[in-house]
């Protein structure tokens, strides 16, 4: 644990919102004392868990209830070396000034930042929640192991299937699989989704996710795209229930505007009707490809395969477009104008303190900024520019 927390914790001293903390070091072992201003440190609550590495890292604290969880109010931001309060790491309604209640982490975040979760809710704030394991580890994408572990124990089997075929039955690889399939490997975390009524939700809530990697569909799940005719009394009920729930995840044209959701923009593009276009089209988990670069360089870039944070990851389908890509750019070859990405996948998605990509394959108009608000890929480049200009140049 110590090796996976920020830096000097144990000399940690914050203030926000009228409160005090300071960490404190026992051992291996971490832990955080608040005091309200004026008053005393309350008793010490360890850190039992750290949420992300590549951006934001947040801690959760024991609350002397069982398997629940409290976040400590301040994130640490990797590439600036800071803290900073949760609220201004989210994308939050300015008027929320604390966001950090007891039980988010079982009731929301360990549906995707855990291996096989099951949140086992009791009452109030307390949850029994379970886990296989902390993380994402093998059975988050390849599907549970024990038959695989026991059919494979037999290394004549183990040859014969290296022999003969590129996959292996009782495990799911998302690179043998077709697109949808392979894509909601990533997609049942990497998505906004619903479920399909209150049964399913009860039975995710007490038995976990009922999806496995290798299925067509997320089982007690959906994932939504607010603008298509699929699901359509379950999206009546989320725009009764909870108003803002679209708008706050989605530009109007139904285009995802969060982060940590791209499956839905995956989804949506018409690659992806294909049946081949998925996640692993231009992304590896595993850092084995030849000609990958270090494993720092490639975490920071999206852990993409080689050459695909470049025209070729459009290129190794679309070829005949090399020949002709400057009459189709209407930009000089080598500038940013001619990429592939910066036209048709803007970085119109945000969260965790940037803009990324949407992942969704679209092509820039100006009625997507006149109609939704979101920046069009050409203006994002021509700042001083207005949507006239811009209109008068495009197609």
């Amino acid at each position: 644990m110590p090796q996976s927390l920020p830096p000097d914790m144990d000399r940690l001293e914050l203030t926000y919102n009228g409160r005090e903390y300071k960490g404190e070091r026992r051992g291996d072992k971490l832990f955080v004392r608040m005091r309200p201003e004026g008053g005393s440190y309350g008793e010490p609550q360890q850190v039992v868990l750290v949420t992300g590495s590549h951006n934001l890292q947040i801690l959760w604290l024991e609350t002397g209830q069982g398997r629940t969880l409290q976040q400590f109010p301040f994130g640490y931001i990797v590439a600036e070396k800071m803290w900073a309060p949760m609220n201004a790491t989210f994308l939050l309604p300015p008027n929320v000034k604390e966001y950090y209640s007891t039980g988010v982490w079982n009731g929301a975040c360990m549906d995707c930042h855990v291996t096989l979760g099951q949140s086992r809710f009791v009452s109030g704030f307390k949850w029994d929640s379970q886990v296989a394991e902390f993380g994402i580890a093998c059975e988050a994408c390849h599907s549970e192991g024990r038959e695989h572990i026991e059919r494979n124990r037999n290394p004549l089997r183990r040859f014969k299937i290296h022999l003969t075929t590129r996959s292996n039955p009782t495990v799911a690889n998302p690179a043998s699989l077709k697109g949808p399939e392979s894509g909601l490997a990533c997609g049942q975390c990497h998505s906004v989704w619903a479920f399909n009524d209150m049964e399913d939700k009860i039975d995710f809530n007490r038995h976990g996710a009922g999806f496995r990697p290798g299925a067509r569909d997320l089982s007690q799940r959906f994932v939504i795209q607010p603008n298509a005719p699929d699901h359509s009394e379950q999206k009546d009920f989320i725009r009764r229930t909870e108003p803002d729930f679209f708008h706050n995840r989605f530009w109007g044209d139904g285009m995802i505007r969060v982060t940590g959701r791209e499956f839905n923009g995956v989804q949506a593009s018409p690659c992806f009707r294909g049946g081949e276009f998925s996640c692993i089209s231009c992304h590896e988990m595993h850092l084995d490809s030849p000609g990958q670069t270090d494993a720092k360089t490639w975490a920071r870039r999206g852990q993409l395969k080689p050459k695909m944070d470049s025209d070729f990851a459009c290129l190794q389908c679309h070829k005949d477009m090399s020949a002709r890509l400057v009459a189709h750019t209407h930009h000089p070859a080598e500038s940013s104008g001619s990429r592939c990405y910066n036209c048709h996948m803007p970085r119109t998605t945000f969260g965790l303190l940037h803009a990324m990509r949407s992942h969704q394959v679209s092509s820039p108009s100006v009625q997507e900024s006149i109609a939704y608000g979101r920046p069009n890929a050409c203006n994002l480049c021509h700042l001083d520019q207005t949507l006239g200009w811009a209109a008068q140049h495009l197609p």
